[in-house]
């Protein structure tokens, strides 16, 4: 699933709260996870000012010495992990490290050091999101008791969004969590001038109740496919009204999701880009830990030729 998990970390509570999710996903799928920590490169330093090798030794050095916390403890949670310095720009750093394809997910605050300001997405957090190829686990700030309880995944009957499906049902096997599948109905809209009618009204009325039952048909087959494993699984339909993201995002909050998992393409979006519309508007808005699974490649040997599948 995930070989390598990055994780980067600027040295504020915020960022490494992200571990608090990162090491029971990483322990859930048997992946080691690598702790990133960029300091300024000397070329920066030395725009500010006179150039001291001396202060940029010390910020190296503060540097593995800040990441041996976090990697004690992830030795004692179990997992294998790596620390490692970087010079330059965060933002930058990080999509050039996940563009090597070592890592199938870098875990992440929306916001570090910087705090939140009045965005939802920090530029670190937004340029990752933009510009990485891999898989991406977004975490706003969490209690210090925090765990997955109960994880939230949108169905829309695609197979990348069955793809996704598949680690959500690992992780609620692996982490004792209750499932619940979500699909927002979306009633088709007619083109802007042309006038209701009783055929039209009907037409999409049975339209809809053809995606309801079709999508309570396939929940039930997910749940029968998974009944032997020792999982809770609910299904429901969302009424969307067109906003699907801002729908289920209200949905995961107020049912209490504690991660949501979905796909960055779903059945009628263009793989070619990195994220569809719906999970992007999902995460520039999200308020609950996210995991966004990436994957470039169609199903059943329709990929692009230049697209590698970055989490096999």
């Amino acid at each position: 699933m995930f070989r390598r998990i990055l994780v980067p970390l600027d040295g504020s509570q915020t960022a490494e709260a992200v571990l608090r999710l990162a090491v029971p996903i990483a322990r859930a799928v048997g992946s080691s996870v690598e702790l990133l920590h960029v300091i300024p490169d000397r070329k920066s330093l030395a725009r500010m000012g006179p150039e001291d090798p001396l202060d940029w030794r010390m910020s190296s050095r503060r540097a593995h010495e800040y990441l041996a916390g976090p990697a004690r403890m992830l030795a004692e949670a179990g997992v294998a992990s790596e620390s490692r310095i970087e010079e330059g720009g965060p933002a930058e750093i990080i999509v050039r490290i996940l563009q090597s394809g070592e890592h199938g997910l870098v875990a992440m605050t929306p916001h570090g050091r910087g705090g939140t300001g009045e965005l939802s997405l920090g530029c670190t957090a937004g340029a990752v999101l933009l510009h990485a190829p891999s898989s991406l686990l977004l975490v706003p700030p969490l209690p210090d008791d925090a765990r997955v309880r109960r994880i939230v995944v949108p169905v829309d009957g695609s197979p990348r969004a069955e793809w996704a499906m598949d680690l959500a049902f690992h992780l609620a096997d692996s982490l004792r969590a209750e499932l619940q599948l979500v699909h927002a109905l979306v009633r088709p809209n007619r083109f802007g001038i042309l006038p209701g009618d009783q055929e039209q009204d009907e037409v999409s009325r049975h339209f809809c109740q053809a995606n309801r039952t079709a999508a309570v048909r396939f929940m039930a087959q997910l749940q029968d496919r998974h009944s032997p494993r020792d999982i809770r699984i609910e299904g429901r339909i969302l009424e969307a009204n067109g906003d699907v993201s801002g729908r289920l995002l209200e949905d995961a909050e107020a049912s209490g999701a504690d991660l949501v998992v979905l796909s960055a393409h779903g059945h009628d979006e263009s793989v070619g880009w990195r994220l569809g519309a719906v999970p992007l508007r999902f995460l520039l808005a999200a308020t609950v830990p996210t995991l966004l699974m990436q994957d470039f490649t169609k199903p059943k040997g329709s990929a692009r030729p230049d697209a590698p599948h970055l989490n096999r």
